[in-house]
């Protein structure tokens, strides 16, 4: 197990030793929760109290889809300017080390935003074939062809805010984390954080709770995968956007208000993921466990063949200082 583990999150993968020019590895203590706290914050404060009245005016009187869609882009777009800027001014490296490499970049993204589109296509299927979906009436222009306008902004909005999460989890707290100290490290402190955060949405339980927590495994492979964070943004933006815009059913708890489909779950609420959505769903919990198990014997079966080498399970950096 350990030898597995150490091969699927191998501490010589590119993705990690984007980090080696760096002048300083940011410390556990910061990147694990003082500075995504920060971030998210002020973030929010900015885009609550200073960007939304800017723009609307007065927020109240703005359509709820519209506070949503404004909200996804100036939130996540913030998180990721102060992530630029610490990597940037006190790492001392270039954005791109996070994981925005160009070796076949749009190939990557293209293929993560399409997995996410057909592995959601595949839960709804099997849960309106377990009688869990239902159809609501197509009545008003948030829904249907009329809602079209609405659901290409949340898509630009998701992009935008998939992204953003995983910069902040995967592209520098995985990362940094990773190098500094052990790979697994970085990837049970970033998948934890990332679960936290969606457990105070509404209808959050145990089983949104393991679900997340796999989702950020599936994400964490791909990086590992790809040796980059293009196939998790496409995956992560495609699944939000699917979900909510494209079927209507709710999103980690949140409901959308432009959607194709006026879709809805219903039914026990094990299968169906009750008010949190399909990502309550045992079903869910199933598919995500095959893929994760396909993806790491893919990966473990690419590494077994290499040269493998364990400088007391970190990464030695040139010309860098860990403080």
């Amino acid at each position: 197990m350990n030898e597995m583990i150490h091969k699927i999150f191998n501490p010589q993968n590119e993705f990690f030793l984007l980090t080696k020019n760096a002048k300083r590895i940011t410390h556990i203590a910061l990147s694990s929760l003082i500075l995504p706290v920060v971030f998210i914050v002020i973030a929010a404060l900015i885009t609550q109290f200073l960007l939304a009245p800017l723009y609307f005016g007065d927020p109240s009187k703005a359509s709820s889809s519209a506070r949503e869609a404004f909200g996804l882009y100036a939130l996540f777009a913030l998180i990721i300017l102060f992530i630029f800027l610490w990597v940037k001014l006190y790492e001392g490296r270039p954005f791109y080390t996070i994981g925005f490499t160009k070796h076949n970049a749009a190939r990557k993204y293209l293929f993560g935003f399409l997995t996410g589109v057909v592995m959601n296509a595949f839960i709804v299927g099997v849960l309106a074939l377990n009688g869990c979906i239902e159809v609501g009436a197509v009545n008003s222009a948030s829904t249907g062809i009329g809602a079209l306008g609405g659901v290409i902004v949340f898509l630009f909005a998701y992009i935008i805010q998939g992204a953003s999460e995983e910069i902040l989890t995967r592209g520098w707290m995985f990362q940094v984390i990773g190098a500094r100290y052990k790979p697994w490290i970085g990837f049970l402190i970033s998948s934890v954080l990332f679960s936290l955060l969606h457990m105070g949405n509404n209808g959050a339980n145990i089983f949104a709770a393991v679900n997340i927590f796999l989702i950020a495994v599936l994400f964490s492979l791909f990086v590992m995968k790809d040796k980059s964070i293009w196939g998790a943004c496409g995956l992560h933006s495609a699944w939000n956007w699917t979900l909510g815009n494209v079927f209507g059913l709710s999103v980690s708890g949140t409901g959308e208000k432009s959607t194709l489909f006026d879709l809805n779950t219903t039914g026990n609420e094990l299968i169906s993921g009750g008010a949190f959505g399909p990502e309550a769903s045992v079903i869910l919990t199933g598919v995500l466990v095959l893929i994760i198990f396909f993806i790491s014997r893919k990966i473990f079966i690419n590494n077994r063949t290499k040269k493998y080498i364990f400088p007391n399970d970190n990464l030695e950096f040139e010309h860098s200082t860990h403080t």
